[in-house]
């Protein structure tokens, strides 16, 4: 499984620049796993493992309106399902469309309240992920 297409990315000049970041802006639309991994800074990834998870979560469609599908992801503690799943995700989802809402939930408020801490930290702190994402 290729997770991480060959980009071909080029910063040599203003044009380039700009063709480069709009190629890597279409990317992180379309796989989670080169958001995650190149933007978001998530280095634990690897691709027999999250490349996997990505592309599963790449294909299953959000519900819209009154339509509810159920999703449930299970992996080990500490392979990092929260942080592809409902932070990676969610800002994937953000990105493609910015008037989206989200509710996060959990059994624990205040895990809750650290995935919409993590979310809003991209938002404001990563400079990558601003200038793909102005």
């Amino acid at each position: 499984m290729n997770s991480r297409p060959d980009l071909h990315l080029d910063f040599s000049s203003p044009e380039r620049t700009e063709d480069s970041r709009q190629r890597l802006r279409e990317a992180c639309k379309r796989s989670l796993y080169i958001l995650a991994r190149s933007v978001l800074g998530m280095r634990e990834a690897v691709p027999h493992v999250h490349g996997e998870l990505c592309a599963f979560l790449d294909k299953t469609p959000i519900p819209a309106g009154d339509k509810r599908d159920d999703l449930l992801v299970m992996m080990p503690r500490g392979f990092f399902k929260s942080s592809f799943v409902t932070v990676s995700k969610t800002i994937q989802n953000i990105v493609r469309n910015p008037a989206a809402c989200t509710l996060i939930v959990n059994e624990k408020l205040e895990n809750a309240s650290n995935f919409l801490k993590s979310i809003k930290s991209q938002f404001e702190k990563n400079r990558m992920l601003r200038w793909l994402f102005p």
